[in-house]
């Protein structure tokens, strides 16, 4: 077998000088380096480009992307086994394997051209493997997408069966934006901070079938503190048994006046005063009581986070998969601001850095760990490649729709506003989803989660965020029950 391959790649080395890009190959290109669906631009490109098929294929190394894949430490042996299980979903057997590493690794070969001889190679299973996943990468591209978190998500679990064809080509249809995250797809997800202090709510959200639950661990409470393991128990796998991703949600920009880490002798700040310790800065501005955003560099509240039994070892500890961070824009809060500078403090670069310190703690514990960040989505413009390299996701809330701090589930103020100061400038539904945009081209994930009351209001924010390749959630601002307008997969 080895030895027919061996000759196909003879073959090709001499056909491929000419050949001429088409959708089907350069969509092949695409799963082989990739490992995901070409984008509607990328595609059209690359055909049009009046490169030979073998000129684009060596370019594609020249990409931010392929180089972020495939660092200039990576190993031959590390790459041809990657591009075996992109294109195949398999290992390479050892025979083939050592064949490619020494020809790579002696020079004979380059890395673009192994790829073509791979492909141009696929023979019985790894054929209609590799069949199937084009059929996939063009009706992605064709359908006229751009997210690379997508085009990764919707090859996940293609393989030879026509079944795996057909659940992948009614995703694209149907505008079932997914996401990868450390292995686990992504389509829909819940987002409960309240009202988890029973175990038959915790029962109730376990039941649920979403891929990604968002939740308050709850053991750090003052009073009334949750079964932390009994929630995990319960929330970490799907009824059926299959995984799905459990972060914990933690404020890391405001103190909360409900914490243990809350002291007794600690003074809360007003509006027009700081508090005690003087890294309490001022009140929430959105309304939310006992929430007074912090000096966030502080090395006090820091400690509280990052310390040997700081809040972030216990939650990787605990066991959850990763932590939703709250309050990240606490950096672009005027009195907070005004504080940092005043003391020679970068804002911007010091709330990354304190972001990375979390990742790394995590990661300590558990290699996966996974940080989301939720709003903020302007820090990305202070230095996205930093920002980047500490968070897997972002999320960010009220891009059509929000409710009022302190607002209860029944409040009719709990969701379908819009407009205001809240949505005003930067901050305008279209300038929201511009900034959100620029994630995605950096190939960051978006989940948004809006806030509504009315079911046609929840419709239309689902078909709009679907629209711009986001992952949504619609609920109501407490965040204390499931909420009753599920996306339709969910029904």
């Amino acid at each position: 077998m080895f030895k027919k391959l061996l000759l196909l790649f003879m073959f090709s080395i001499v056909s491929l000088q000419a050949t001429a890009p088409t959708q089907d190959n350069v969509a092949k290109l695409y799963v082989a380096t990739f490992d995901r669906a070409p984008d509607t631009a990328g595609l059209a490109y690359w055909v049009g480009s009046g490169l030979t098929l073998e000129h684009i294929a060596k370019s594609f190394f020249e990409q931010p992307e392929t180089q972020s894949l495939y660092p200039s430490d990576t190993s031959s042996k590390v790459f041809v086994e990657s591009i075996y299980s992109n294109l195949f979903n398999r290992t390479v057997d050892q025979a083939g394997l050592d064949y490619w590493v020494e020809e790579i690794d002696s020079g004979n070969i380059e890395k673009s051209v192994f790829i073509l001889s791979v492909i141009h190679g696929a023979l019985g299973d790894d054929a209609i493997i590799l069949t199937n996943k084009t059929t996939i990468g063009l009706a992605f591209a064709n359908a006229g997408y751009s997210s690379v978190t997508f085009a990764k998500s919707i090859m996940y679990g293609v393989s030879g069966s026509s079944a795996s064809v057909e659940e992948a080509l009614q995703s694209i249809e149907n505008k079932r934006i997914s996401t990868l995250l450390k292995g686990v797809k992504i389509t829909t997800w819940m987002y409960q901070i309240q009202g988890l202090e029973e175990r038959s709510a915790i029962d109730l959200l376990g039941e649920t079938t979403y891929d990604m639950l968002v939740v308050e661990p709850g053991h750090n409470f003052k009073e009334f503190p949750y079964d932390t393991s009994y929630l995990i128990s319960k929330l970490k796998q799907k009824a059926s048994g299959q995984k799905r991703m459990l972060l914990a949600y933690i404020d890391i920009g405001q103190a909360e006046d409900w914490r243990s880490y809350w002291s007794d002798d600690w003074i809360a700040p007003t509006t027009t005063e700081p508090g005690t310790p003087d890294f309490l800065v001022t009140i929430d501005p959105d309304g939310w009581s006992g929430n007074y955003p912090v000096a966030y560099w502080d090395t006090q509240w820091q400690d509280i986070w990052l310390g040997t039994d700081g809040i972030i070892k216990q939650l990787a500890t605990y066991g959850f998969d990763g932590v939703y961070l709250d309050w990240v824009e606490a950096y672009d809060d005027d009195k907070v601001r005004e504080l940092a500078i005043s003391q020679g403090i970068n804002p911007e670069n010091t709330m990354i850095s304190f972001i990375e310190k979390i990742k790394n703690i995590g990661k300590s514990i558990n290699p996966d760990f996974v940080i989301i960040s939720q709003n903020a989505p302007y820090l990305l413009d202070y230095d996205p490649v930093y920002y980047t390299s500490v968070t897997d996701a972002i999320a960010t809330e009220d891009t059509w729709f929000y409710g009022k701090g302190d607002a209860e589930w029944d409040d009719p103020n709990a969701g379908d506003l819009s407009g205001d100061e809240r949505q005003g400038d930067d901050y305008s539904t279209a300038n929201r989803i511009a900034q959100n945009k620029k994630y995605l081209n950096l190939g960051i994930p978006v989940f948004t989660v809006d806030y509504c009351i009315s079911h046609s209001n929840a419709e239309m924010t689902y078909a709009n965020a679907h629209n711009n390749e986001f992952i949504p959630l619609v609920t109501r601002v407490s965040l204390s029950r499931i909420t009753e307008t599920p996306p339709e997969l969910i029904h």
